[in-house]
């Protein structure tokens, strides 16, 4: 019988040899996906060649035209309603995928509606193919790639090339599609149990069918700037879906406030997620959230891009020098936003001309406030610098003609500065810049911004700049 010591010495070898590096794999893709602002879709709609899912267009089905298999392919959940399945699980109609502990948010490029674009990149049997595209520069955590392998597992490399000239090669097995593995951190299902369809709208097999993705890390320390996909001739077909990359943020201070619901804002023009400090923060760019959570309005409509901004008579608000976006930026959020137009705010002299097409907050009111989630880069005190307007005969006041209401910030939920501007403007449009408070962030990482404002302004941007050091 072995003794206590000797037990104690096979537990730890054990555990170096086989439990460690299992540890090991699964810590390095661990991460919360659920932060929007952190994932990246890479655009890969250049090297996609072929339709593999069946789409709904004006009523009408849109049949796949490549397959996964040559002889049949998908199909999102109204497409496989309309073709009579009573199977529980289809793709998404929009090519949405929803974050998982596996994987970020995902964005394929299938989509009802549409009847053209190119869903996948088809890898047909005994053919030798590669493909590369590139990718927003930078410094990514880990990438998700998706697959589905038909007759049989897909053997491929994936080449990582980074901004200096390096590259590095990882190799991949893709399982078969009707083939059910073991979900990890580095391989998982984004859809199960799908049902396959004929290219006569039949269904052909109702379940086990998978759509599968891989997490790639890329070397530390090193900006990721392109991807290319290789596929040896085999006897195998393989279909890329698409690809994301996510990137760690920082991590959020000790007091902030633990039970905020609100995100950074993202869209598609604005996807670096939190404000940097020092640095500047856009007063439109407030966080996503809602009334209530990531801000406060005294009205739901947006006077500014839902209401002012349609109008082009007897003035035209959308300007020719803006677009779309910009006439009706947030438009069905209650804070109300616009932007800087050449008649309404660049005809005139002002002490200080904003940029044209510069989103701003106004229609203000009393007792109004936005929040904004800001990554500290340096704690410490910091001098903000704001470009504004304000119309001073516009400001409520009390009987004995104290102003009413207050311009102040909050950082974590704790009052930090109460603001003063250094001068009036002659009206609505004429606009100012300079210093109206002082903040101190106590700790560096994600930290929460509320601007308190009252009725008399309106605001662009706030600048941040540190003054203690």
């Amino acid at each position: 019988m072995r003794t206590t010591s000797q037990q104690r010495l096979v537990a730890y070898l054990f555990w170096i040899i086989f439990a460690l590096p299992l540890a090991l794999s699964s810590v390095a893709f661990s991460a919360d996906y659920s932060a929007v602002w952190r994932t990246v879709q890479f655009t890969v709609t250049p090297v996609l060649n072929a339709r593999a899912v069946t789409t709904v267009s004006d009523g009408k089905l849109v049949t796949w035209t490549k397959g996964i298999d040559t002889f049949s392919g998908l199909a999102t959940r109204q497409a496989a309603d309309m073709m009579g399945s009573k199977d529980k699980v289809a793709l998404p109609d929009d090519g949405i995928f929803p974050a998982t502990e596996f994987h970020p948010a995902l964005k394929l490029r299938f989509a009802n509606g549409d009847t053209t674009g190119k869903q996948v990149r088809y890898s047909d049997r005994k053919v030798a193919d590669s493909y590369s595209f590139d990718v927003p520069e930078g410094s990514y955590t880990n990438l998700s790639l998706i697959f589905m392998s038909a007759f049989g597992t897909s053997e491929i490399s994936v080449e990582l090339t980074y901004s200096d000239k390096t590259a590095e090669q990882q190799k991949l097995s893709i399982e078969d599609w009707a083939a059910k593995i073991t979900e990890s951190d580095a391989k998982y299902f984004i859809a199960s149990n799908l049902a396959k369809w004929g290219p006569k709208n039949t269904e052909l097999e109702k379940d086990h069918h998978y759509v599968m993705g891989v997490n790639l890390k890329p070397a530390e320390g090193k900006k990721l700037v392109k991807i290319a996909i290789t596929k040896p001739a085999s006897k195998t077909a393989l279909t890329f879906w698409g690809a994301a990359g996510y990137i760690a943020g920082p991590a959020t201070s000790s007091s902030f406030p633990s039970g905020y619901k609100g995100t950074p804002f993202v869209d598609e023009f604005h996807k670096t997620g939190p404000a940097n400090i020092p640095g500047i923060v856009q007063c439109a760019l407030y966080d996503l959230g809602g009334e209530g959570v990531a801000y406060h309005d005294t009205t739901p409509e947006n006077e500014g891009s839902d209401v002012l901004n349609r109008q082009t008579s007897p003035y035209n608000h959308q300007r020719a020098h803006a677009s779309e976006y910009v006439w009706h930026f947030r438009a069905k959020e209650g804070v109300d936003v616009s932007y800087v137009k050449d008649w309404a705010d660049l005809n005139h002299p002002n002490a200080v001309a904003p940029p044209i097409n510069q989103f701003y907050i106004g229609w203000t009111s009393d007792g109004e406030w936005t929040n904004y989630t800001v990554n500290v880069k340096e704690p410490g005190t910091y001098a903000v610098k704001c470009l504004y307007t304000y119309f001073e005969k516009e400001v409520h006041r009390d009987a004995n003609g104290k102003l009413i209401g207050q311009i102040s910030f909050d950082v974590n939920g704790k009052p930090a500065a109460v603001c003063e501007l250094p001068r009036s403007t002659p009206g609505w449009h004429y606009w100012d810049y300079g210093q109206i408070a002082t903040v101190t962030f106590a700790e560096p990482g994600l930290n929460l911004l509320t601007f308190h404002y009252r009725r008399g302004n309106n605001w662009a941007y706030f600048v941040f700049e540190r003054v203690d050091k």
